[in-house]
């Protein structure tokens, strides 16, 4: 009786561990939070427009992504 409540506690263990493991695998395929985009006019421009979503600035120039 003993070797059969350690067996299946053993069960439930790795059942909880395996799901932990899943739960953190799909966190890590989520998209970056901390990409920036800034303005790149050029010197001429003084908008100085910064996103976290890439598109275009106040002065209708693509937003360059920084690295």
């Amino acid at each position: 009786m003993k070797k059969g409540k350690v067996a299946v506690f053993c069960l439930v263990l790795s059942l909880l561990v395996a799901g932990a493991f899943m739960v953190s695998a799909k966190a890590a395929k989520q998209e970056r939070q901390d990409v920036l985009y800034t303005c790149d006019c050029g010197p001429q421009c003084n908008c100085n427009s910064v996103s976290i979503h890439p598109g275009n600035c106040k002065c209708s120039m693509d937003l360059k992504k920084v690295d």
